[in-house]
């Protein structure tokens, strides 16, 4: 069976890790304690899916979602089309300027 650190855990629901705190107290299920590192909480398989279930969320795989800090994909930023007149303005000045030189 998978386990999954809270963090996977929040990632993967799509939530933060203060949400999956709150669910975790609502459903009333405890993380448990990893034997390989003393402070660090699991949470297994079946605990997120019932979590998913309950919330009616699916599940992600860590990465992809966005959450937790994880940078989803920017948007393509389209540039800035400017018109006619303001080039023509531009250039109008540009030529008032060095006239005076």
């Amino acid at each position: 069976m998978k386990h999954y650190t809270m963090y996977d855990a929040a990632e993967t629901l799509g939530i933060d890790t203060q949400t999956l705190q709150a669910w975790l107290a609502n459903a009333h299920l405890q993380p448990h304690v990893d034997p390989s590192h003393q402070g660090e909480y699991l949470l297994d398989e079946g605990q997120v899916e019932q979590l998913a279930r309950e919330y009616n969320t699916q599940l992600m795989p860590p990465g992809l979602n966005g959450a937790n800090g994880v940078q989803a994909p920017m948007p393509e930023i389209q540039p800035v089309k400017r018109s006619n007149w303001v080039i023509q303005s531009f250039l109008l000045d540009a030529t008032r300027i060095t006239q005076w030189f």
